[in-house]
């Protein structure tokens, strides 16, 4: 869903219509528009976001897409908002009693639209989980005004034509109005029984209902989704018959009371597929920079790269020093390489345990200066291991300088930083050691 996997809302402002009192939806086509409203009416649209060639207007109604559908009545309703929503919207609904949409199936139908119909509606309920809002099949639809455990309804029945389904409205004041009918061709069945692919076209239909758009006709800004998924059923002619990964984070994001917080690309650098691997590239974060947000830091096979945070996104990397990398001889298997800030400034700094010493490369909020040696300890060539003995680097006596903790084979020993060097390595203590029977 973007749109359901790159969603974006269809964001349509329009007044809350009480004068609808009747059980069931009956559309109130008009045919009277001279051309200038018929204009304005579609300008309307297309500062939503849709292409104006692909707006049609077919008995008093607007088909957008092919199966879309917005009523003159709710155009004319209220003033629009100049441009689409562009930023990502989450509704939330005042109860936090559950909040019913309630869905009834025309009798005209086969038997086999109302097995489909609770086959869709008990997807949407699993993915509407994270949420108070629950769809329920009903046999009379709600009246106006909903009682206050209800906050939208559908009527789902015949037509001669292709399914369409009618777009979710944001009214003026915030409140979100769901789509209120779906039309299924007359005479629709389960081909062999299969009524989870009868049931993915009213899935798609109710996805209007809910606000979703066409998933690969338009872009999207929900967190966590792509601009394009494949196997999204809100895809303009959908390939599945079930919500993909993507569509069911849109809903939650959408929806969610308390939004899980989905994973989001910042950035498609120091991955598999632009040559980097674990064996001889490591990846840490710290901040290089001191501005209190956490950086990249990739050890290239020539560079190391630095991709910093601005809190949204991480920037492209750039080259800040050429050292402890993999053509100068450093090995993911022998040689541990982190940041942590070792003299105080704030900003971390690089610390490589090589075959003789521990280099340092401080950080100057720009670039990495040129290492140095500051301790000959717990290197490879003094016995340590990657395989046996971790070693980290944080402050352990609180004076805002990064020590060395080494776990060696006896003894848990402890470097002090004094900012300029590593004193000499002392037993803290021998638990947690290879010879107490911890293993990496």
């Amino acid at each position: 869903m973007k749109y359901f996997t790159s969603i974006i809302l269809a964001i349509t402002i329009t007044l809350l219509l009480t004068s609808c009192q009747n059980d069931e939806y009956t559309p109130n086509p008009e045919h009277n528009l001279n051309q200038n409203s018929l204009n304005n009416l579609v300008d309307k649209i297309v500062n939503m976001g849709f292409q104006r060639s692909k707006i049609e207007l077919h008995e008093g109604r607007f088909i957008i897409e092919k199966d879309i559908i917005i009523e003159q009545k709710n155009l004319n309703s209220s003033e629009l908002k100049s441009k689409q929503f562009h930023t990502f919207p989450t509704f939330k609904f005042p109860s936090n009693r559950t909040q019913y949409i309630d869905v009834r199936i025309d009798t005209k139908f086969h038997q086999d639209i109302f097995s489909a119909t609770e086959i869709a509606v008990n997807k949407y309920n699993q993915a509407l989980r994270n949420t108070n809002i629950k769809l329920r099949i009903v046999t009379t639809l709600t009246p106006y005004p909903f009682p206050e455990n209800t906050i939208g309804r559908t009527f789902i029945t015949t037509t001669t034509g292709r399914a369409q389904g009618s777009l979710g409205l944001l009214q003026p004041d915030g409140k979100f109005r769901f789509g209120e009918f779906i039309l299924i061709p007359e005479g629709a069945k389960a081909i062999n029984k299969d009524f989870n692919s009868l049931a993915a076209g009213i899935i798609h239909e109710l996805g209007h209902n809910l606000g979703f758009r066409h998933t690969d006709s338009n872009p999207s800004n929900i967190p966590g989704t792509p601009n394009n998924d494949s196997s999204s059923i809100m895809n303009s002619s959908p390939k599945v018959d079930n919500l993909s990964e993507y569509d069911l984070i849109a809903i939650d994001k959408t929806f969610g009371n308390n939004p899980i917080n989905y994973p989001e690309s910042w950035n498609k650098n120091y991955v598999e597929n632009k040559g980097w691997r674990v064996d001889k590239n490591p990846r840490v974060m710290g901040d290089v920079n001191g501005d209190g947000k956490a950086d990249i830091i990739g050890f290239g096979n020539n560079d190391i790269l630095v991709a910093l945070s601005d809190g949204d996104s991480f920037e492209n990397p750039k080259s800040w020093k050429k050292t402890m990398t993999y053509d100068d001889g450093w090995r993911a298997d022998k040689h541990i390489r982190t940041v942590a800030d070792v003299n105080g400034d704030g900003k971390a700094d690089l610390i490589g345990f090589g075959n003789n010493d521990v280099l340092i490369a401080l950080s100057d909020g720009n670039k990495f200066q040129t290492a140095k040696s500051w301790k000959k300890t717990m290197t490879y060539n003094d016995g340590w291991r990657v395989n046996k003995n971790p070693r980290i680097v944080a402050d352990v006596n609180g004076d805002g300088k990064a020590d060395i903790i080494g776990f060696g084979n006896n003894d848990v020993l402890i470097a002090l930083s004094d900012g300029n060097k590593f004193k000499t390595a002392k037993s803290w203590t021998k638990n947690f050691t290879y010879s107490d029977g911890w293993r990496t």
